[in-house]
């Protein structure tokens, strides 16, 4: 548990300084193991398991990656798809406009081509 205790000091203001108190009825060694979130955290010794944690990590990035790199393609594709659709519409609004066709005409136009 951290407290922040407030200090005055003549001249000076307020001064602030962190304060590190330890839980009531725990020993020095339980809560230097409950002070860090996973416990007592060793080194890596062995060659295996270095390997082990080497490999699953350089996988997970490129798991990552790769799922990024296919939310990119597909988001683009959507998009040149859409704008494609609005610049196709912008033409035939065009051409419909200067043929004056009539209004129940260009709305059945409209509904077609959704």
């Amino acid at each position: 548990m951290i407290i922040l205790e407030l200090n005055r000091t003549v001249g000076l203001g307020p001064k602030l300084r962190r304060v590190q108190r330890r839980p009531a009825g725990s020993t020095e060694e339980e809560y230097k193991t409950k002070a860090s979130a996973f416990g007592n955290l060793e080194t890596l010794t062995d060659w295996s398991e270095m390997s082990f944690t080497i490999i699953s990590n350089s996988v997970g990035v490129v798991i990552v990656t790769t799922l990024i790199g296919n939310i990119k393609n597909f988001l683009t594709e959507i998009m040149s798809k859409k704008q494609a659709m609005l610049l196709k519409m912008g033409n035939v609004e065009w051409w419909m406009g200067k043929r004056r066709l009539p209004q129940a005409m260009r709305q059945r136009v409209r509904n077609h081509e959704r």
